[in-house]
């Protein structure tokens, strides 16, 4: 009865439609908050843009290959070759992705793989004479498709690992036929600006990436910072009495340097003899003083 009448009193005092507040235990503890589930790392990061330039690029290459494979099943197929990153195709090709005219008489059509499909070169051979022939060259490096080159790219170029730069060699007489000298031009590809930037040709890029290597006149190895930088000179050759060879219409023969281990170079050297110089080095990729022969 007492309880009952406790309980009429407090709905008397607190009047109709409010609730007197709740005595808590003494041992009562409050509500831990629920803490939602943390996305994991992989979850929370962001996803990497697509590169569209280099996506186009490799777009290019997939239609070459499947041509290649189409042919190689027709009764043209002796119109096509591939080796080691070289296509060779029918005039009709270049005629179609360049845009051509069917009167000029070209003589190759040829497509390079650049550092791994990086970018594409297209070189076109026509109207060869006796001892000349006009070559043009195209560029592809990102959605803008094939563009006609700067300059020449007779030897091999190579393209920086962010595909900013193009980097290609020749030889040539110098100034008031002082002998062979060796130039190395780079190609900002988004402009096709040129700039001349060392003298060395035959250029490859380091196991890591981070050098370009060229070798001068002399044949001697050098490097320099893929994003540019000064020239530095890592190995010089020993052809003892003999001299390097070298042709009035080529310059100075520069085979690039053959990486064989992450930490050692082949540097292989024709000499005017008609004898190959065959030396091997230890490649530093850090800084490093090299000791003069």
């Amino acid at each position: 009865m007492a309880s009952l009448f406790a309980g009429l009193m407090a709905l008397l005092l607190w009047g109709p439609g409010v609730a007197p507040a709740l005595a808590q235990p003494v041992d009562s503890k409050p509500a831990t908050p629920t803490i939602p589930d943390q996305p994991s790392k992989a979850e929370s990061a962001p996803k990497a843009s697509p590169n569209l330039d280099l996506a186009a690029v490799e777009g290019f290459f997939k239609a070459l290959d499947a041509t290649m494979k189409t042919a190689a099943e027709s009764s043209s197929s002796e119109e096509y070759g591939f080796e080691r990153g070289e296509w060779w195709l029918p005039r009709t090709w270049c005629e179609t992705k360049l845009g051509l005219s069917k009167d000029d008489p070209i003589e190759t059509c040829q497509v390079l793989d650049i550092s791994s499909r990086r970018a594409a070169v297209v070189i076109v051979i026509k109207a060869c004479e006796a001892e000349h022939c006009d070559v043009d060259y195209w560029i592809l490096s990102d959605r803008s498709g094939l563009r006609p080159s700067p300059i020449s790219l007779d030897f091999a170029p190579v393209v920086s690992p962010d595909s900013k730069y193009l980097y290609a060699g020749h030889t040539g007489m110098g100034p008031e036929m002082s002998g062979y000298t060796a130039y190395l031009r780079r190609v900002t590809l988004d402009t096709l600006e040129t700039e001349q930037v060392a003298e060395c040709a035959a250029p490859t890029l380091s196991p890591s990436e981070r050098w370009v290597v060229c070798r001068d006149a002399s044949g001697h190895v050098h490097r320099m910072p893929v994003n540019g930088g000064p020239l530095e000179r890592v190995h010089t050759i020993d052809l003892g009495k003999d001299v390097i060879y070298s042709d009035p219409h080529i310059g100075v023969n520069l085979p690039p340097v053959q990486f064989i281990k992450k930490n050692r170079m082949r540097i292989v050297t024709l000499t005017a003899g008609d004898e190959e110089d065959v030396e091997e080095a230890k490649w530093v990729d850090g800084p490093f003083k090299p000791t003069a022969k």
